[in-house]
């Protein structure tokens, strides 16, 4: 069964992004943006089968605007964060 959460992806100052998932106490980051999304979808497995494991529901996922991502963001400086839809079959991971 696959699974959909928002996660707020922003750039650093040394060109890394990192990702923020609203409805989970989660984040990662990576190199790049395509390895901030590889990174993004395995942390969301992780999380997700940690829940599964515990006999824990799944959050509700937020609603896209519902998302504010300056309130998860300290200090942007110049960085315009972007939300992208992060989905994972945990089936992929055993």
């Amino acid at each position: 069964m696959e699974h959909i959460y928002p996660a707020i992806f922003y750039k650093e100052e040394d060109g890394r992004y990192s990702v923020l998932f609203p409805d989970f106490d989660a984040a990662t980051c990576g190199d790049d943006l395509y390895d901030a999304i590889a990174m993004a979808k395995e942390c969301l497995a992780l999380q997700l089968k940690g829940l599964r494991q515990d006999g824990d529901d799944f959050p509700v996922t937020s609603p896209l605007d519902k998302i504010d991502p300056a309130a998860y963001v300290n200090d942007l400086g110049d960085s315009v964060p972007s939300i992208r839809l992060i989905s994972v079959d945990l089936n992929d991971y055993n």
